[in-house]
């Protein structure tokens, strides 16, 4: 057995030798493998920061181009307040223009049956 030992001690000291390498390799590798998780996060995190400022540029566009649209529709509905309120003003011009004209046509029409009324007796002779 002791002519086995001078043998088996290189082999024996390899062994651990690698096993030993084997260990740190993998505990490097971890590392590297735990830092490129952290860096494929962060890349994700950057991604969808990213996409959700593109969003967001989208919307404000919408949001704008809505504004205009509400704006356009709100100048409409002024311009149509205001022709209605012109033709309101003129049907009420109208109007009073008729009720003077109809109240002329009754003092006409009184001072007419007046003169009827005092031409009728000397008409029934």
């Amino acid at each position: 057995m002791k002519d086995l030992l001078p043998i088996l001690l290189p082999i024996l000291i390899t062994a651990v030798g690698s096993l030993v390498g084997t260990i740190l390799l993998y505990r490097s590798s971890r590392k590297d493998t735990d830092r490129q998780q952290g860096a494929d996060i962060m890349a994700g995190y950057a991604a969808l920061c990213d996409d959700l400022r593109a969003m967001m540029d989208v919307n404000n566009k919408e949001i704008a181009r809505l504004r205009q649209e509400l704006c356009a529709l709100q100048s409409e509905l002024a311009k149509e307040r205001a022709a209605r309120e012109e033709e309101r003003l003129a049907y009420q011009q109208e109007r009073a223009a008729l009720l003077e004209r109809i109240s002329e046509l009754e003092k006409v029409n009184t001072r007419l049956q007046e003169k009827l009324d005092a031409f009728q007796p000397k008409c029934e002779v």
